[in-house]
């Protein structure tokens, strides 16, 4: 994929984020007066475990260049149960600091 389309939908390894890093990289957006961000007040109501405990990861499903050093990411958050859509610039160094995780992309077999 080159770097500046759209990511590619058939890719099967995405970048993802904790709450932590959501926090961090939101702040960075707000202090560099970044042209996409989140409300604050919203992050904190972004879940950060599951109920039993495990980390919830919010991977990045979306992006595309905006200019020279940031990618526009898109990507679905848990919010009080429920998925909500949030936009946040992010600059190409910090985006590729982030870890991966690897996508299913079909079904298992379960009659097998």
């Amino acid at each position: 994929m080159s770097d500046d389309t759209l990511q590619d939908a058939s890719e099967t390894h995405y970048r993802y984020l904790n709450k932590s890093d959501l926090r961090r990289l939101n702040n960075q957006a707000i202090d560099n007066n970044l042209n996409r961000s989140i409300e604050p007040d919203f992050v904190e109501q972004v879940e950060e475990k599951f109920p039993d405990g495990r980390e919830v990861k919010y991977a990045i499903t979306n992006r595309m260049l905006h200019n020279d050093k940031e990618w526009r990411c898109w990507f679905p958050v848990l919010v009080n149960g429920e998925l909500k859509q949030v936009y946040l610039d992010i600059s190409m160094v910090e985006y590729e600091a982030l870890p991966t995780v690897e996508m299913i992309k079909s079904q298992p077999e379960l009659n097998s």
